[in-house]
This record gives structure tokens, C-alpha cells and sequence, in this order.
């Protein structure tokens, strides 16, 4: 595999992860993301890091689904947007993606002030 494409690779994934800071940084990756006429390289991008998000939530709402009701709707995405962003998929299967979600919960308010909340994590991770 070429240099140039491995490079390609790591900056497309750290833009997935939102650890791109600015256009510049993703500039390698802008005219690969054009959608024709129909959407510009920005425009490309969003819409890649929005489906990359949706599905590492879909995950934890797969493994999580009293959680996911327990907590309720606001808490839920706040739950999941937080989690992702501090523990991003580093691996290609995504079976253990949530492994660490108990813990997040039982150190990260708000979740900690919620009786039971990290309790469930764990007992349904187990599942």
C-alpha cells in the first residue's frame, strides 16, 4: 500500500473521529469527498462523520437497550456523544466498542449521580 494512501486513510479516519481541527488539516481528503454536483467536499465530510457516529451509537444501543430506556432520551445521546468522543473504536470489530461504558458511567457525571445507571451498563455488558 502507498504512503500517500496510508496517509489518506489516517487523516479520513481522524476526521471520522473529529480529532481534525480544521478544513486545512483535512484538505488531502476534500476533493475525494466531493459528491458531484450535488453536495460540496465539506458537505462530504459531515455526512461521513454523521453516519461514523450513528454507528457507533446503533453499538451501544444494541448492547444497552434497558440502559438506553432507563435513562431516557437527552441522557441517552448525551451518554453516547460523550463516550464516543473519549473512548473512540481503535479496533475494526466493534463487539467490545462499549466495553468501557460501566466505567464511564460510574466516573462521568451526570451519570454517576444516577442510582443503578452504571450497575445496568455492566449487567447488560455481561449479557
Amino acid at each position: 500500500m502507498s504512503s500517500e494512501l496510508v496517509a489518506l486513510q489516517k487523516t479520513f479516519l481522524s476526521a471520522m473521529r473529529g480529532e481534525v481541527a480544521n478544513k486545512a488539516s483535512a484538505d488531502p481528503l476534500m476533493p475525494a469527498l466531493a459528491l458531484g454536483r450535488y453536495a460540496t467536499p465539506e458537505i462530504g465530510l459531515s455526512i461521513y462523520q454523521n453516519a461514523y457516529g450513528a454507528r457507533l451509537r446503533e453499538v451501544l444501543e444494541n448492547d444497552h437497550p434497558q440502559l438506553g430506556k432507563y435513562l431516557g432520551d437527552d441522557l441517552w445521546r448525551q451518554l453516547c456523544d460523550g463516550y464516543i468522543a473519549t473512548h473512540p473504536s481503535t479496533v475494526r470489530s466493534l463487539r467490545d466498542f462499549g466495553a468501557a461504558l460501566p466505567i464511564y458511567m460510574a466516573t462521568t457525571a451526570p451519570f454517576s449521580g444516577i442510582p443503578n445507571a452504571a450497575e445496568l451498563a455492566e449487567f447488560e455488558r455481561r449479557l
